[in-house]
């Protein structure tokens, strides 16, 4: 597209302080996202053809003061329940100017549109360049799925050549159906309560391990992810050819008391070394699958009966 010399002569003027602005943004923008654990998308400088189609859209007298996005950012939130407590956090480091939001408050329609908020910077003794105070920024909040949604139809809504009917439809019934599901996986568990409870067995067995592993050892000590754990020791009891029961009797024996109360291991390799030592099978399994177990130099100084499983059997670290 040619670009006027205008256009030209007046984003020269501009881009200086829009980058300035933006080397403030990203960094500040991006430690909120790491202190919620939501993502940030790095600031945009509004293009050349965008400002002059917006400036010929809308008629700017003072394009530089009256388009707010001329620098744009983006944070993703997991889901609506989220935005109100991004928003506390922004409102502690920026002025918020302005809110937009195209959505509808009709029911008959969804426009499901993500939150645009207009910033400028607080003034604060961690601003070293004051000449960032009073620049307006545009800062989009969307959920995972408004991201999701945005990725996949702007170039064929936005961006083409040829409008039509089918896909502004199409665009719109998705829009529909991903706001109710933002909506469900905020409440999700009042949600899962519609669902009726059914009996499981593989998820009864991996419970059962789940509750031996609290009714043994502290929550401190418990792995994040109980769940991946009680996958593994699964398959330790499946090699072992035990039951559950018969672990949780094992490690309630005296015999194995200094093992159960060590601190330098896991309780996933505690479980593998009172299997080890309770039953043979464990280790001829292990070798008739050709698996590799992880066996630290810890665990080998609270158990030196490990040393018997082959080199062959051991995670290479």
């Amino acid at each position: 597209m040619i670009i006027p010399k205008t256009i030209d002569a007046f984003y020269g003027k501009i881009v200086d302080s829009l980058n300035l602005l933006k080397s403030n943004i990203d960094p500040t923008l991006r430690n909120i996202a790491d202190s919620l654990n939501i993502t940030y998308v790095d600031a945009r400088i509004k293009p050349k053809e965008s400002i002059m189609a917006k400036i010929e859209k809308e008629g700017c007298k003072n394009p530089a003061d009256e388009i707010e996005d001329l620098v744009a950012c983006r944070l993703i939130v997991n889901n609506i329940s989220e935005i109100d407590t991004v928003k506390e956090k922004i409102n502690q480091l920026f002025n918020i100017e302005d809110e937009k939001s195209k959505r509808s408050r009709s029911p008959n329609e969804f426009l499901y549109d993500a939150i645009h908020l207009i910033l400028s910077f607080r003034d604060s003794p961690l601003i070293s360049n004051k000449d960032i105070l009073g620049k307006k920024f545009e800062l989009q909040i969307k959920t995972s799925l408004q991201n999701a949604l945005d990725e996949v139809t702007r170039d064929e809504i936005y961006k083409t050549d040829i409008l039509t009917w089918e896909k502004d439809r199409t665009a719109s019934e998705l829009r529909a159906n991903l706001e109710l599901l933002d909506i469900l996986l905020k409440d999700f568990p009042k949600i899962v309560a519609i669902q009726e409870e059914r009996e499981y067995e593989l998820y009864q067995n991996r419970n059962k391990i789940i509750g031996l592993l609290k009714d043994v050892w502290s929550t401190e000590k418990l792995p994040e992810d109980l769940r991946r754990a009680s996958i593994i020791i699964e398959d330790y009891l499946r090699l072992a050819k035990a039951k559950v029961e018969e672990l949780s009797g094992w490690l309630n024996l005296s015999k194995h008391t200094n093992i159960v109360n060590a601190v330098s291991i896991t309780p996933c390799q505690i479980i593998l070394i009172i299997l080890f030592l309770e039953k043979e099978a464990f280790l001829k399994n292990v070798r008739k699958e050709n698996r590799s177990l992880l066996i630290t130099s810890e665990m080998i100084d609270i158990c030196p009966e490990l040393k018997q499983i082959d080199v062959s059997c051991r995670v290479n670290i």
